[in-house]
């Protein structure tokens, strides 16, 4: 009998303690994870073995130039190359800047002009995504290309010299897609001047790229850039061109 008039009691209690309610758990801090940053910066060295084939005049006198990629090594005097590359939402903005030192005997006739040739070119872009999805990227850009060229020319017994620089508009697009196995396809082409400056400017690069890591990557392809310029009795209608090898640093 004592049984059971113990459980009604433990019933009641039961009752009684459910609707005081059960003691409260602590809700979980929820927890903010930092935010990726969008911003993207990409950095390169590069190689441009540049042969360069067309015509140049100083003071009305012109000299027809045709060096050989394969002849640059022991034309080249110096050179210094590189770009820097930031985007942000879409949006980006491409420093490409490329130094270089040539000389070389030009055979004129029954003469040999010593050429000397010291050019910058500085290619000042702004990028747009156009299209990306994982295996394809699509950009256009447009901008300046900047140059600065000083040529000297030594034809016995004269020796003529220019120094020249001129800001040419330029737009143009680019794509890059992968092959698989780490390996992808990047290619880029752009066309300016319109007059302004120089009567036609453009470039054209093919290129085959690894990846060696998300960050790391090298290419290697080929190259061309076209110029044609004329101020007075200075012309340069000449085209660069030759493989390219570089490495690419992404963060």
């Amino acid at each position: 009998m004592k049984t059971k008039s113990l459980i009604p009691s433990i019933l009641a209690l039961s009752l009684s303690y459910a609707m005081a309610g059960s003691p409260s758990i602590p809700e979980k801090t929820p927890i903010t994870l930092p935010k990726v940053s969008e911003w993207q910066v990409r950095t390169a060295l590069y190689g441009w073995a540049q042969g360069l084939d067309g015509d140049i005049a100083v003071k009305g006198i012109a000299a027809p130039v045709d060096i050989g990629f394969n002849e640059i090594l022991g034309n080249l005097d110096i050179a210094a190359m590189g770009l820097v590359e930031i985007n942000h939402g879409g949006w980006g903005f491409l420093a490409d800047f490329n130094y270089a030192k040539i000389s070389d005997q030009i055979p004129t006739g029954n003469v040999a002009v010593d050429f000397e040739e010291k050019q910058f070119v500085g290619n000042f872009f702004v990028t747009y995504e156009a299209f990306q999805n994982e295996t394809f990227k699509f950009d256009v850009f447009g901008g300046v290309r900047v140059n600065w060229l000083e040529v000297n020319l030594a034809l016995p017994p004269n020796s003529l010299s220019a120094d020249k620089s001129w800001v040419d508009p330029v737009i143009g697009a680019r794509f890059q897609a992968e092959l698989g196995h780490s390996f992808f396809f990047r290619a880029l082409c752009d066309v300016g001047g319109f007059g302004i400056s120089s009567d036609m400017t453009w470039q054209a690069l093919a290129a085959v790229g690894y990846q060696f890591n998300r960050s790391c990557s090298a290419i290697i392809g080929y190259r061309a850039l076209g110029t044609d310029y004329t101020d007075g009795g200075f012309t340069y209608d000449v085209v660069a061109s030759g493989p390219v090898i570089g490495l690419q640093y992404n963060f």
